[in-house]
């Protein structure tokens, strides 16, 4: 994605709207890095948050469960689906975008 232009261009802008403000971020060349509790980021940007334990994981990601597509973790998380590293992209016949059951929902329609 780095090659492409109007993803470069965003990380670009993004790139230099940090270090004018001075804003605390690791670049990656092709990805900034942010130390940032919110769900959303820029594009070309990722946030991220440390935490004492496993619970406050728990705790935080149910608390924006309606925010949130999906968990990846390598340790399954009660109450969401277990995607681990690299199975984001493939999903299994039981996994659904966003919980619903398309085909479900195609035989609703009139």
């Amino acid at each position: 994605m780095g090659d492409h232009n109007k993803y470069r261009n965003n990380l670009d802008y993004n790139y230099a709207i940090y270090l004018i403000n001075q804003v605390p971020h690791i670049h990656l060349g092709h990805l900034i890095l942010k130390e940032d509790e919110a769900i959303t980021s820029r594009i070309g940007c990722l946030n991220y948050t440390f935490y004492d334990d496993a619970k406050q994981v728990e705790e935080e990601i149910n608390h924006h469960r309606n925010e949130i597509q999906c968990v990846v973790s390598e340790n399954k998380i009660p109450a969401w689906d277990h995607i681990r590293f690299g199975e984001t992209q493939h999903p299994s016949l039981g996994q659904y975008a966003d919980g619903v059951d398309t085909m479900q929902f195609l035989t609703t329609l009139n």
